[in-house]
């Protein structure tokens, strides 16, 4: 039986009750086993994902970035070129994705190790020496 690959949430490794078997596409063998997620995952992954989701339009993104590194703001990609090489797919990268993480961080105590992405940004600065 080959080993079970827990799921990461957040910093966790999780695993389940239910697993799933993963097999080659070419001969079947066994590769692994990961946990069968649930509703409950699912919710536990969102909740993770958006508690570290910056409170910053992208526009301020941009502008915390250039402004740690000493550059001038990176323009956004256009919304245009991304349907144009991304097709279908790119849809989910430009509908907006906000969500609130109060009630993740009320039920966990969790916090990102920064507040948003102008001091989490200045740290990678820092951390590389460009500050």
């Amino acid at each position: 039986m080959a080993a079970l690959h827990p799921m990461r949430i957040g910093a966790e490794r999780v695993t389940t009750d239910d697993e799933a078997v993963v097999r080659s596409p070419f001969d079947g063998t066994e590769l692994g086993r990961v946990p069968a997620g649930g509703p409950a995952e699912v919710d536990a992954a969102v909740a993770a994902a958006s508690a570290v989701r910056a409170e910053l339009t992208r526009g301020a993104y941009l502008e915390a970035f250039g402004a740690a590194f000493g550059i001038k703001a990176p323009k956004p990609t256009p919304g245009r070129l991304v349907k144009l090489f991304g097709g279908a797919s790119a849809e989910g990268l430009l509908a907006s994705q906000r969500v609130s993480n109060r009630k993740f961080r009320d039920a966990s105590g969790w916090a990102p190790a920064y507040r948003d992405a102008r001091v989490g940004w200045a740290a990678v600065a820092a951390a590389r020496g460009e500050d």
